[in-house]
């Protein structure tokens, strides 16, 4: 006689007339003491779906191939039946059923395929597999190192760690649920950076002197001009006589006042006027390999299906940086100059959709390690304390915001940027970073921000209290994680 039964998930199923509806044990205030089929089901359930999600390819029958292999519990029942004459025994083979007596002994054996799932798993902190002695110690659970609670502390009498003992507590159970609500995140291994756009630019604002000349179509002498930008104080002529920044012209004789009276720094207003923004198609430099490379346009790539790990060439990080300096030492004794240079760089990073579709998912992105565009300057992180280089600054100050529309904070630690920068385009999920100012490949983006205005040193060739400003950040690639977040049916109530 067979047995007649209801279905469950993923190929199992209970006998009719369990219930399989109502409250558990795993809520947040549990008074209930008896175990039921109800609050069992979860744990072989909760293991079958997280080794389906493990899913990392097919055999050449098109068959799945696992990292952790879901398991198969097959088990011979029998029953009778009862006559006035005489019994009638029934046996049958039934498979990932769940009976109406616990089954202690499938229950022992899933505790090692747990202890293996959390392996596969990633703590999102670090993008790293857990292990289960983190776990255990996280979570607070067992003996807080690989052994969960057999008997809890009853009385004066202690808890004892292991397999499950015979009778099975409502603790037993909430311990294997509690290791697999936390395994839900996998770091994929499709990562992928596609478009990235660098841009840079900068100049220096000179000393401006001043310079007296003869008129020669107006006879008027002497009139004065600023040297590079005559054109910008012409004196009222007419300016089709002087827009060359140096005395070439045949329209005028030049004298030299030749007193330092007769020169001034440049303003910060004009140095920023002064700024120039180019874009650049070419970069150069050595591979991984240690061969020698030339890219002569975007797009620039990365990492081609191989988390976090060299693929490519160019820059290795998206983000901006506007950097001044204020520097001494020229013709004359105050000479003074700025100095503001830019880099931006615009892209994508991406993920495959995922292959094996079985467990619904999502993906989460995480990053960390937001700093300065260029985190190992030697300038940056050592104050020149001598003059050998007073033309650069004794220390720097830092603004590290940036304009792209991402909310990016430094950090040491991993954070989840908000799902509202991630998007879809032919199958993949993607961040494009910079997007609310994304332009075309072929044309330069926008001027990243100034910096605030660095300081001068005390004297020309003394950089005592000199201070350059920096404004800006990035996030290398290697530092952002895309993360497969599983949608499971059961463990999946954080109630604690």
């Amino acid at each position: 006689m067979a047995y007649s039964t209801q279905a469950i998930k993923y190929g199992w199923t209970a006998l009719a007339g369990i219930v399989l509806t109502g409250a558990t044990i795993y809520v947040a205030v549990n008074t209930r003491k008896h175990v039921t089929q109800r609050d069992v089901i979860p744990i072989p359930l909760g293991v079958a779906e997280r080794c389906t999600a493990t899913q990392y390819g097919t055999n050449a029958l098109g068959e799945p191939l696992y990292r952790v292999s879901p398991p198969e519990f097959v088990r011979t029942w029998t029953s009778n039946v009862y006559t006035s004459t005489n019994v009638t025994t029934y046996t049958n083979i039934v498979t990932n059923t769940i009976g109406f007596y616990i089954d202690k002994a499938m229950l022992v054996s899933l505790d090692p395929i747990i202890k293996q799932l959390v392996t596969n798993f990633y703590d999102v902190t670090t993008m790293l597999p857990m292990t289960v002695t983190g776990l255990w110690a996280s979570l607070g659970i067992g003996d807080k190192t690989n052994k969960f609670t057999s008997t809890p502390a009853i009385g004066t009498n202690p808890a004892t760690y292991g397999d499950y003992p015979q009778q099975i507590y409502v603790t037993d159970l909430q311990e294997r649920y509690k290791v697999l609500e936390a395994c839900k995140y996998f770091v994929d291994v499709n990562k992928d950076t596609v478009d990235l756009s660098m841009w840079q630019g900068g100049k220096y604002a000179n000393e401006l002197w001043r310079r007296a000349y003869s008129n020669k179509v107006s006879g008027v002498y002497p009139e004065y001009g600023w040297i590079p930008n005559v054109q910008a104080y012409l004196a009222g002529l007419d300016e089709s006589y002087y827009k060359s920044t140096y005395p070439y012209s045949t329209n005028y004789v030049w004298y030299d006042e030749g007193t330092s009276a007769f020169h001034r720094h440049p303003t910060w207003d004009e140095a920023k006027e002064n700024a120039e923004w180019n874009w650049y198609y070419s970069y150069s430099g050595v591979d991984t390999n240690g061969d020698y490379f030339v890219i002569s346009k975007p797009p620039y790539r990365y990492y081609t299906n191989d988390h976090d790990t060299f693929r490519g060439s160019g820059w290795e990080r998206v983000g901006e940086q506007c950097q001044a300096v204020a520097s001494s030492g020229g013709y004359y004794a105050d000479y003074r100059s700025y100095y503001i240079g830019f880099f931006r760089v615009y892209g994508t990073v991406r993920w495959a959709n995922y292959a094996y579709t079985n467990i619904p998912s999502t993906i989460e992105v995480y990053y960390k390690g937001a700093t300065n565009f260029f985190p190992s300057s030697v300038s940056y992180n050592t104050q020149i304390t001598t003059n050998a280089g007073y033309s650069l600054p004794r220390e720097y100050t830092f603004d590290q915001t940036w304009s792209f529309e991402e909310d990016i904070t430094p950090s040491s630690s991993y954070q989840k940027l908000s799902d509202s920068f991630m998007s879809q385009s032919n199958g993949y999920d993607q961040v494009v970073f910079g997007s609310d100012e994304f332009p075309p490949l072929v044309y330069a983006g926008s001027m990243p921000p100034f910096s605030g205005q660095p300081t001068y040193g005390i004297a020309p060739t003394n950089n005592e209290g000199s201070v350059g400003t920096v404004k800006g950040m990035s996030i290398a690639f290697s530092d952002i994680s895309g993360v497969r977040k599983f949608q499971f049916t059961y463990c999946t109530n954080h109630y604690w």
